[in-house]
């Protein structure tokens, strides 16, 4: 999945249970999530990548000047 924005925030909520690898092309300070997200030892704070739950497909995150969150549903 792909979501972005050229000059605006992006919340997308997702199950509970999933399992995926993010993509958010934002800085660090710009990211909210309600999922752990487990990093690698090296990251970039203007790109993260990282992994909810055991990982699996990807979803990539991009916006211009908005911020990113994550939320988890029900």
């Amino acid at each position: 999945m792909n979501f972005s924005s050229g000059n605006g925030s992006i919340i997308v909520t997702l199950l509970s249970n999933v399992s995926a690898v993010v993509d958010v092309g934002v800085a660090a300070k710009n990211l909210t999530t309600d999922f752990p997200l487990t990093l690698p030892a090296r990251w970039n704070s203007d790109r993260i990548r990282g992994t909810i739950g055991q990982g699996g497909r990807r979803i990539r995150f991009s916006t211009g000047n908005g911020r990113v969150s994550i939320r988890k549903g029900r």
